[in-house]
């Protein structure tokens, strides 16, 4: 397996070598000579955690959470068990929650019934087609934007040549970084866009996001599917 396999699996064809092996050296040195999050082996963890195969929705975000200990690999996810959740995990759970979650207080378990309805590592949207990536796959601490310029050509020539080769594919594009990547979307795909929920954090005002429900809407439509967002 070459090493383009191995960090992008079924998606290394996307990307070529010389857009891959000077972003990579780039990485090195900055991991290197900086504090930079994700840990390095979990930085392309959004495309072994995605099959190829199973993909329905891309997210596009900003970039990692900046501070040690949050980012995990895939956007806006959590690792387990920490705590506080981070506000733009907060605020996405809750958007979810509001449009999901029909269960009946009285009938869940003791404790916050987020905890048994939501997951809050994302694995399980990434395992059912959800590519959860930034615009940036790497930051460093205490930096966010840090690293956009090192990821702007992997990132213009992945979202080219996916929805190139796969239409039909939904696009979120949360906040202006990711909103610059749109003309790099092939037109016969679904693209929306909205606020980052960081926007939402900072102007502690409700996430104005219909996303979720859309998709789902999209995909019973087309291919008589949907997306899980909520544990059964």
């Amino acid at each position: 397996m070459s090493l383009k396999q191995n960090l992008l699996g079924d998606y290394n064809v996307f990307i070529k070598d010389s857009t891959l092996i000077p972003l990579l050296n780039t990485l090195q040195e900055e991991y290197s000579n900086k504090i930079v999050f994700p840990e390095k082996s979990n930085v392309f963890k959004a495309f072994k955690t995605t099959s190829l195969k199973d993909l329905k929705i891309i997210i596009l975000g900003m970039d990692p959470y900046p501070q040690k200990g949050y980012a995990t690999g895939l956007a806006f996810a959590n690792p387990p068990g920490v705590n506080p959740i981070s506000p733009s995990l907060e605020v996405i759970r809750e958007n979810i929650y509001s449009n999901f979650y029909q269960e009946n207080y009285l009938d869940m378990p003791l404790g916050d019934p987020y905890d048994y309805q939501f997951d809050y590592t994302l694995e399980t949207w990434a395992k059912q087609g959800v590519l959860l990536l930034n615009s940036a796959l790497t930051v460093v601490e205490h930096l966010p934007g840090s690293h956009s310029n090192i990821w702007y050509n992997f990132i213009k020539e992945l979202l080219i040549n996916i929805s190139d080769t796969n239409t039909g594919i939904i696009y979120f594009l949360l906040g202006g970084d990711a909103k610059q990547f749109k003309s790099f979307i092939g037109k016969y795909n679904y693209i929306f866009e909205y606020e980052h929920p960081a926007y939402a954090v900072r102007k502690r005002i409700a996430w104005e996001f219909e996303g979720f429900v859309e998709a789902n809407r999209i995909l019973n439509k087309l291919y008589n599917t949907e997306i899980k967002w909520l544990n059964e």
